[in-house]
């Protein structure tokens, strides 16, 4: 009988330091996931980017500390593509447009949505440089999301960044459909760039902004397919 007791007692002091544990181990989740959301919104990046991350783990069951992980990483990577497509994009348009045209340029490279830095972001999380994508950026105009997506697929099928690089421009150049059709021995690269496309085009009707979104908080949240990376 004392020994069943005994037990008893243990048990559920066990189980109250486990449920402390879990309590303190969220909380610290939780902090890192908030530090992360004003990294965020001191580099001008929409935060819903990263409540989107949340949701996504939180959904799939994925441990606190996971997600908090995964989305302090997330940060870091939007962080230093939205400077990038700032100041390098811009770079890169002044030396290719006329001197009477790179003003102009330089903002159209500036306002990058949403949708745009997510593909970007997905683009670098698989290994292409962040010269690349200001490059892209800077060249692809109305086409920069779709570009981005297809410049992700192409290193996601196997392709060398440089090759890839090298493969979005020559369609950018043809015009047209060349982009949308631009496939790597399957429809991949297509789908995405279909789809990111009209998120673009969405993107750009209610002029939303990566500026806009932060201000508004989760208000500039376009999406275009995942591509994975940010890891669960």
């Amino acid at each position: 009988m004392r020994s069943t007791i005994f037990a008893a007692a243990v048990l559920a002091m066990s189980t109250g330091v486990l449920a402390a544990q879990t309590v303190e181990s969220r909380t610290e989740a939780q902090a890192r996931m908030d530090a992360a959301m004003q990294t965020a919104i001191s580099a001008g990046v929409p935060t819903s980017l990263l409540e989107s991350k949340i949701a996504e783990g939180r959904a799939k069951g994925v441990a606190e500390a996971r997600i908090a992980a995964a989305v302090e990483q997330r940060a870091q990577v939007l962080a230093r593509v939205q400077a990038a497509l700032q100041t390098r994009g811009a770079q890169h348009a002044e030396r290719s447009a006329p001197p009477a045209q790179s003003r102009g340029q330089d903002a159209r490279v500036k306002a990058v949505t949403a949708g745009e830095l997510t593909a970007a972001a997905d683009a670098f999380e698989k290994g292409v440089d962040l010269d690349a994508l200001a490059r892209i950026s800077a060249e692809a105009g109305p086409q920069r999301a779709a570009a981005l997506t297809v410049l992700a697929d192409l290193v996601a099928q196997g392709r060398t960044p440089e090759h890839a690089l090298v493969t979005v421009q020559a369609a950018l150049s043809r015009g047209g459909n060349a982009l949308a059709g631009l496939s790597a021995g399957g429809t991949g690269a297509s789908a995405s760039a279909n789809a990111a496309a009209s998120a673009g085009t969405s993107a750009a009707a209610s002029g939303a902004s990566v500026g806009a979104g932060a201000r508004a908080g989760a208000g500039a949240d376009v999406r275009i397919p995942r591509l994975g990376g940010g890891g669960y």
